[in-house]
């Protein structure tokens, strides 16, 4: 249990530590700081996060703080770990599957009557102080990598959500419930939603990639200040000698559309992307005057998967992308970001 207190201790205390950097050290990710929104994610082995503003500038104290609710809890079997438990050996590295990952104890079978809580918060940039359009929370992805063993329906994980600094929780994959919450999405699009006892979660033997999309409207996106999620463990009275659950690749990404654009940016088509991908998935744009797109594509540990450039008005997505994991893609030209967002493959 200490390992996992440090370790969270650390990212908060590096993250502090970034001010006045262009980047962040860590993953070695390229942090294109004309990027409207947040981008963080982590490995459990290094992290990655970029806060950034229309003028360049690093917003270095709008943390996102990874947090255990229960630091003094014994009780609290999560664990960041190499993982080497039966037939769950490495992480979802495909580079060095020997790195660390979050697990329900890295030992031993997962214990009855359980409840074990990590969260990530996240906070609104303070870029909104400097600019007159203010920032909007319009979109959130959450997405990560899993295993689970449990006893299905019964045992397993649950996600929550709060956009009202943790005063009040909804599950997050319970689309009604976090639509009526303080500051709630006017969308919720998650890519499951299986029954866990009464209401949604994870359970059962899985090896997935989990994702969730939060969106809301010009009337809401403005209020938002922060969003916490909650990641709850729960076991009920019967002993079942199974691993638990097993997460790695966490990401969350926040995008919004309050700042005033430039007119070449302006006039332009919305480039978007159908996640999950492919083998068929284009990202499209208007290029009608045929000028020069760049396209950049990092996997989740900030490596380089795909540089280039075209005159036409789209890139084949699912002929760059083969394997299965989460991306980031940059799509700009004469030095301006058009769109940063998230690929998914299954």
């Amino acid at each position: 249990m200490r390992n996992f207190i440090f370790y969270c201790g650390i990212i908060i205390i590096m993250l502090t530590a970034l001010k006045g950097k262009s980047q962040p050290e860590g993953c070695g990710y390229d942090c294109l700081c004309e990027a409207l929104g947040i981008v963080f994610s982590t490995t459990f082995d290094c992290y990655h996060y970029c806060d950034c503003c229309p003028t360049c500038i690093y917003e270095p104290d709008s943390l996102i703080k990874f947090m255990n609710l229960h630091e003094s809890d014994s009780g609290n079997i999560w664990q960041i770990a190499n993982i080497n438990k039966g037939d769950w050996i490495g992480d979802f590295d495909p580079y060095n599957n020997n790195d660390m990952a979050l697990i329900t104890d890295s030992v031993n079978p997962y214990p009855p009557n359980n409840h074990s809580v990590f969260e990530v918060k996240i906070e609104k940039p303070t870029c909104m102080l400097w600019t007159g359009t203010g920032y909007c929370w319009g979109m959130m992805h959450v997405s990560f990598n899993y295993k689970s063993d449990t006893d299905t329906l019964v045992d397993g994980l649950y996600i929550e959500v709060s956009f009202d600094d943790g005063q009040t929780y909804a599950n997050a994959q319970d689309t009604i419930a976090v639509k009526l919450l303080p500051n709630g999405p006017k969308i919720i699009n998650p890519n499951e939603c299986k029954q866990l006892r009464n209401s949604y979660g994870i359970s059962g033997k899985n090896n997935r990639v989990f994702f969730i999309q939060f969106s809301w409207d010009s009337l809401s996106h403005g209020n938002v200040q922060s969003a916490r999620i909650r990641f709850n463990f729960i076991s009920d009275s019967i002993e079942t000698y199974k691993k638990g659950i097993l997460l790695d690749r966490l990401m969350v990404t926040v995008s919004h559309n309050c700042f005033t654009k430039t007119p070449n940016i302006l006039n332009e088509e919305e480039p978007s992307i159908v996640n999950p991908i492919n083998e068929n998935t284009k990202l499209t744009f208007n290029n009608s005057i045929h000028k020069l797109y760049y396209l950049n594509i990092t996997d989740i540990n900030g490596r380089n998967i795909f540089k280039g450039n075209t005159n036409e008005d789209y890139f084949n997505i699912g002929e760059i992308i083969k394997t299965p994991g989460i991306y980031i893609y940059n799509l700009y030209t004469n030095n301006k970001i058009i769109k940063t967002d998230k690929i998914i493959k299954l």
